[in-house]
């Protein structure tokens, strides 16, 4: 019997779905069981359990831990990381940018330092610095409207409304 589990990188695991089985068999209901990952395509058991936490379906409950409660992520104008186009102030936010300013209050350097992993990462952006339980598992290898990602991706995360995620701020 454990009396804690933690398992890392759960997308990642080969065959998940009955690893989890023979864990949820170990652990007696007073202990605890964690499980993180990085997210990866919009499949396979962490992904199922995500949406099932999302539809309120799931004995999981979901924390959402974005990447701006890090007080590292930052990038004042000055700094050499940042595009030469970014070293004004005030910024000009894209539509997406301007959400997470009015939602998460993103500051001007938390903004700097998302364009520069944008720029550094492309399209893992999402799924390695995650800013909501939906957008986090979108690739450019699912996408077909590649002209508007911007605009499906606020599509996205306002369907998922007035579910209660865990999110720490």
């Amino acid at each position: 019997t454990l009396p804690r589990f933690h398992g890392s990188e759960v997308a990642l695991w080969p065959d998940a779905r009955k690893f989890m089985s023979g864990v949820g068999e170990s652990v007696p209901m007073s202990g605890f069981i964690c499980l993180e990952s990085t997210p990866e395509l919009a499949s396979g058991y962490f992904y199922d359990q995500v949406q099932d936490c999302l539809r309120g379906t799931s004995t999981w409950k979901l924390f959402v831990l974005p990447w701006w409660l890090d007080e590292g992520y930052r990038l004042e104008p000055d700094d050499a990381l940042v595009r030469p186009e970014d070293r004004v102030s005030p910024l000009a936010y894209s539509k997406e940018e301007q959400a997470l300013v009015t939602t998460h209050h993103l500051t001007e350097p938390q903004i700097r330092w998302r364009r520069y992993k944008e720029t550094e990462l492309g399209e893992l952006f999402p799924s390695r610095y995650i800013e909501d339980p939906v957008s986090c598992f979108l690739s450019s290898e699912d996408m077909v409207f590649y002209d508007c990602v911007e605009e499906l991706n606020l599509m996205a995360k306002s369907c998922i409304g007035g579910c209660q995620t865990g999110w720490l701020e």
